[in-house]
């Protein structure tokens, strides 16, 4: 048995592995975990959830941030 790249899983008796999507990461290779709030990931497959930029902002399971409007700060 071969195991999945990084980025990728696969349950028992697969035949193949799945990439992560967007707002995920992938976590010991069998699961794909939602991005915490306050970060994200935009690329399919990723491993880490990038932290958002100061005067950003991001839900659970974001694939990108969002800017804070006027009068708001993160």
């Amino acid at each position: 048995c071969l195991d999945c790249a990084e980025g990728w899983i696969s349950g028992a008796r697969a035949v193949g592995c799945t990439a992560c999507g967007t707002g995920k990461y992938e976590q010991n290779r069998v699961s794909c975990i939602d991005c915490a709030a306050g970060t994200y990931a935009e690329s399919n497959s990723s491993t880490v959830c990038e932290l958002c930029s100061p005067g950003s902002f991001s839900t659970q399971g974001a694939s990108m941030y969002s800017e804070c409007n006027a009068g708001q700060y993160g």
